[in-house]
């Protein structure tokens, strides 16, 4: 037995040792290791010290089936790189922490019974490590605490309850996975995510905490998927992000939690997906201005309203079943989005995938809802589809509907257009005919001013591609990519299709996803006033009976390969320009296959 007030009981510096069945109490740190230290901690009893055991400055230890109690502090204390196991111990009754990991130590926490701390287990300060198979409960404040950088895998049959707060609270950028745990019996939250911290939550049960199963909170970033959260006093799910957090919640099973299985607050990026929510008074509410997605969730049983939406919220709901009977809004400014998904797929006659095939989806009014290409099965996958909106006078004679909508397919330009009428359409299949659009027979490559430029052409004559001058105003609101070349002809040409390729320098603040090819009309050769229109768009710039510039309908850009193309049935003088405002090509990128946008 070693007393030592006012002193440290043992002390080990840089050496291999073994402490076993000792009992230490009554000094300032029981048992200290600290150096480049190798030690095992084995079934001693160190208690009513200031600090348990302290493991530092690069320290290894495994601290394996002690009893770890009544220290004034922190039971066991890690800091500056140190390396510990600590397994099979007993850890309670310590005034702050049971376990404090701190400065970088990387720390396992396997099979110990950790209870009536004020906290059981904190890592902070970058710490690192994985709590596996403990019991975690009865601590005055929290059962384990994540923030300050630290790293942390909480998973595999802990047991977390009845702590005087929350069973996991995560803060200040922790990046944490929490995974097969029972969480449950905690005075206020089950799990609770501030500031910035990485949560994902995976896989646990979160049942009959006192106040909310999962907070998601600030500007934190979470995925909870696969859980059952039941039980809970107040709500399943609460999630009051501010601008900035993320929540992402799948799979997830919620069951008779009193007041709400899910609550969102704030507009901020929630996505609901594939969750069932029954029971309780209501089942998701939406308020202060959220703007959840909810898709493929079912909503039941609630004893009140299935569907709350309130004060300034615009929920967006797709494949979800809930009761419109059971539907409330609660304020006159807040919308209900109702809708489904689409997929598409293109095929040729002959049943072959058509890749790369751009797909256009526009409402009723013929505002764009969706632009995309598809992938190489010629599919595009669950395309978002608003079929109407509710507001407070949510009944059928008061609903703003979306359909029919129309959808658009090309082939970068080698086919013509078609397009469908979809309503309640989920499957929507697309026959598009590119072998008899192609042209053929010929094909004149050139490199220009540093520009590949192609055409493909059918017909016995030649086309020379040769640099020009700009010879007249450019259209107003457009921006060009300094890239201009003249198409001649001799002899019969037809059926001309040109590519223009570019590079991303040159782009220069142009809108990259609206390039088009323009072409000069020159009035000595064409009747400005008899150009079909079918052919050739004015846009803003009239070119009139001076000639001057128009947009070739016919025309599109991909980005991906950096080539604006058309298809035209004469030559002149040509170049790519666009008419919007700037954007990155990163925003434009994840418009790309299979990552449309909606709009609502």
């Amino acid at each position: 037995m070693i007393v030592a007030p006012y002193c440290n009981g043992i002390t080990i510096r840089d050496s291999t040792t073994l402490i076993e069945d000792t009992a230490v109490y009554n000094t300032y740190i029981g048992i200290h290791c600290w150096g480049t230290s190798n030690v095992t901690l084995l079934g001693n009893h160190v208690w009513s010290n200031n600090i348990g055991m302290g493991i530092t400055e690069n320290a290894t230890a495994t601290v394996d089936d002690n009893d770890v109690s009544n220290n004034i502090n922190r039971g066991i204390g890690t800091d500056q790189d140190s390396n510990v196991c600590i397994i099979n111990n007993t850890i309670k009754s310590n005034g702050r922490m049971g376990v404090w990991c701190f400065g970088d130590s990387t720390v396992d926490i396997i099979n110990n019974i950790i209870s009536d701390q004020d906290r059981g287990i904190q890592y902070s300060d970058t710490s690192h490590g994985k709590v596996i198979n403990n019991i975690i409960g009865s601590n005055s404040v929290n059962g384990i605490e994540c923030g300050d950088n630290a790293t942390s895998e909480i998973f595999d049959n802990n047991i977390i309850s009845s702590n005087g707060y929350g069973g996991i609270v995560c803060f200040q950028n922790a990046v944490v996975t929490i995974s097969t745990n029972t969480i449950s019996y905690n005075e206020k939250r089950g799990i609770e995510l501030n500031d910035y911290s990485t949560v994902d939550i995976v896989d646990n049960s979160i049942i009959m905490n006192k106040d909310i199963g999962i907070v998601c909170s600030e500007r934190s970033e979470t995925k909870i998927i696969d859980n059952i959260v039941t039980g809970n006093d107040n709500y399943g799910i609460f999630s009051q992000l501010l601008k900035g957090g993320r929540l992402t919640a799948e799979n997830n099973y919620l069951y008779g939690n009193d007041e709400a299985g899910i609550v969102i607050d704030f507009p901020s990026t929630v996505k609901l997906c594939n969750n069932t929510v029954s029971g309780g008074r209501n089942g998701v509410m939406t308020i202060n201005g959220a703007t959840p997605f909810i898709a493929n969730c079912t909503i039941s049983d609630s004893d009140e309203y299935d569907l709350w939406v309130d004060n300034i919220s615009h929920p967006t709901v797709f494949n979800t079943n809930f009761d419109l009977n059971k539907l409330s809004f609660n304020d006159t400014e807040s919308i209900l989005s109702i809708g489904h998904w689409v997929d598409v797929n293109v095929r040729t006659p002959n049943d072959v995938p058509v890749q790369n095939a751009e797909i256009t989806i526009r409402n009723k009014d013929g505002a764009e809802v969706f632009n995309g290409s598809t992938d190489y099965n010629g599919h595009v996958s669950c395309i978002p589809m608003v079929e109407y909106d509710l507001d407070d006078m949510h009944n059928y004679t008061h609903r703003i509907n979306y359909t029919p909508h129309t959808l658009y397919a090309s082939k970068l330009g080698k086919s013509d257009s078609k397009k469908i009428s979809i309503d309640m359409n989920r499957i929507v299949n697309f026959t598009l005919d590119i072998s008899d659009k192609l042209a053929h027979g010929n094909l004149i490559t050139k490199v220009v001013e540093g520009h590949e430029i192609s055409v493909e052409y059918s017909g016995n004559g030649t086309v020379t591609i040769e640099p020009a001058a700009i010879p007249a105003e450019l259209p107003n609101a457009t921006n060009d990519i300094g890239i201009f070349f003249d198409l001649k002809t001799n002899g019969e040409v037809e059926d001309l299709y040109i590519t223009v390729r570019y590079s991303d320098e040159e782009l220069k603040g142009v809108n990259e996803a609206d390039l088009r090819m323009y072409c000069y009309l020159d009035p000595g050769e064409y009747d400005p006033g008899e150009y079909d229109p079918g052919e050739y768009d004015p846009g803003e710039y009239d070119p009139g009976e001076y000639g001057g510039w128009v947009m070739i309908k016919n025309s599109g850009v991909d980005i991906h390969s950096n080539t604006v193309w058309a298809r035209v049935s004469h030559t002149t003088i040509f170049s790519p320009m666009a008419r919007e405002k700037p954007a990155s090509k990163q925003a434009l990128a994840q418009q790309q296959p299979g990552s449309g946008t909606a709009a609502s």
